[in-house]
């Protein structure tokens, strides 16, 4: 299986908009903080650090912004280029759908037992991490979704026992798209389909 330009930056985007907005964030805070200070006529060498602080981590955020433009165009250019916009769209929208079909909630008397200890989990909180690395990718001739197995072995199992499901549930967002049975290739599992 070769993964594409999408399936390699899809999760990387979600990281460089987390972190643009954080450190945006971050720098309204300095300028605040910096505006404080400047009315402040001792404070002057306070005043300079924060200065150079909050232009360094706007300065990051805008770049981080660019870069995250940059792949965003790129994808778009392939799009255009070999497949359609509304495949892409299809692509992200069909993978925020099927990670919240992926996360798993604990139940009840799990949080019982669980909120003794102070902790979640450890196998649902497994589970659900590599969830979130699931991709649908959706082009003119095939579709391809992706799963990270998870690193626990009762992980692992949940994700094993949902195979047949989550066949099901991609057939069902691509009902033109004839799919093959789950696949492995190194820790991910995947499920291939082909135009009818």
């Amino acid at each position: 299986m070769e993964t594409n330009f999408f399936i390699k930056n899809f999760n990387r985007c979600i990281y460089l908009v987390v972190t643009g907005i954080s450190l945006i964030m971050i720098s309204i805070f300095f300028y605040i903080l910096l505006k404080i200070t400047s009315k402040i006529s001792n404070l002057t060498d306070i005043t300079k650090n924060l200065s150079t602080i909050h232009t360094v981590v706007l300065l990051s955020g805008i770049f981080i912004f660019n870069l995250l433009i940059l792949i965003t165009l790129l994808e778009i250019y392939q799009r255009v280029k070999y497949d359609s916009i509304s495949n892409l769209a299809k692509s992200i929208y069909q993978t925020i759908k099927l990670r919240k079909f992926l996360k798993q909630h604990q139940t009840h008397e799990d949080n019982k037992l669980y909120k003794q200890k102070g902790n979640i989990n450890p196998i649902l909180k497994n589970f659900n991490s590599s969830a979130k690395h699931c991709i649908v990718d959706v082009r003119k001739n095939v579709v391809i979704a992706i799963f990270k197995i998870p690193t626990k072995q009762q992980a692992n199992k949940i994700l094993k026992d949902m195979e047949q499901q989550l066949k099901e549930e991609v057939s069902n967002l691509n009902p033109t798209y004839y799919f093959s049975n789950v696949q492995r290739f190194k820790k991910y599992i995947y499920i291939k389909g082909t135009i009818r």
